[in-house]
This record gives structure tokens, C-alpha cells and sequence, in this order.
């Protein structure tokens, strides 16, 4: 009979390559982890800026101190009437900057003769506003995600 003896070395993994190979896999699941996060990181940061700031619009627009009334409406401009200020303000869309600015003037005449400029939103695809029946609708798209607000606003009473 021709038996073979085994060997004192058998072929299996010792204690120190089975470690050595889970403490490299854990490094790498870090780095890729590391990466994506710094991957993700502006897009989550533009994200919530721009939610902050939809956020700042509709408190400017309900501010007790403009106490603002829509005038009226087109697809880039939605003009109001402060009572408090005796003034006109606009909200003005500038597609090809693609931010909406708010100006203020004594009369509604002309959208030239607002005056100043208040950055509100940034990023803006586009915004469409429409007021019926005392509540003011805006629908917007900032940075491909769109918002919607229904805001509760007085009816434009001219004095």
C-alpha cells in the first residue's frame, strides 16, 4: 500500500493573510465611500441652497411689514402694491441670468422705472405666477426641481 502522508503544510489561508485581506477590503470600502461623498457633496449643498432661498422668497412675499397686494402678472414679471411703503414692487425672471430679482418703484408705468435690485432666486429654469380668487400660485423650476407655493394674499385695492 502506497499511502500518502499528509503534509505539515496543508493549503488553506493562515490567521495573518485572512486579516491582511479584510483590513485591505475595509480600506477600499472607505475610499469609495470617502470619493462618493465628496462625489454627492455640491449637488446636496446646491440643493439646499436653493431650498433656503425658495424658502427666503415666500417670506419676503408675506412679509407684515410689506403687506404686499398682486397688481399683476405676465410670464416674467408679477408686479405688487406695498399699502405700508406706498410703493410698487416687481418680481422680474431674467432668463438669460436665470435669477429673479425684486425692484420697487412709486408708479407701475413701465418696467424700466423699477428701480434697485434684489437678488431672490438663483438657478431659475423658469417661474410662472397666477393670483385668483385672493391666493397667489407660483410654480417654479430651480436647478431642474420644481416648487410650488399657494400663498394667501389681499386683492390689489387701489387708493
Amino acid at each position: 500500500m502506497n499511502y500518502r502522508q499528509k503534509s505539515p503544510k496543508s493549503k488553506a489561508f493562515t490567521l495573518l493573510e485572512t486579516i491582511i485581506a479584510l483590513g485591505i477590503t475595509a480600506v477600499t470600502i472607505l475610499l469609495i465611500n470617502g470619493l462618493a461623498q465628496i462625489l454627492y457633496s455640491p449637488q446636496r449643498t446646491t440643493q439646499q441652497q436653493d431650498r433656503v432661498m425658495w424658502e427666503h422668497l415666500i417670506t419676503v412675499l408675506t412679509m407684515d411689514r410689506l403687506q404686499l397686494q398682486p397688481c399683476s402678472e405676465s410670464d416674467t414679471l408679477m408686479v405688487f402694491y406695498s399699502p405700508p411703503e406706498k410703493a410698487y414692487y416687481c418680481l422680474l425672471h431674467k432668463p438669460d441670468k436665470k435669477e429673479l430679482i425684486m425692484k420697487k418703484a412709486l408708479t407701475p408705468a413701465r418696467p424700466s422705472d423699477f428701480k434697485g435690485r434684489i437678488p431672490l432666486l438663483y438657478h431659475v429654469d423658469q417661474i410662472h405666477y397666477t393670483y385668483q380668487a385672493g391666493i397667489l400660485t407660483i410654480k417654479a423650476t430651480i436647478s431642474g426641481k420644481q416648487y410650488q407655493r399657494r400663498v394667501v394674499m389681499a386683492p390689489y385695492a387701489e387708493s
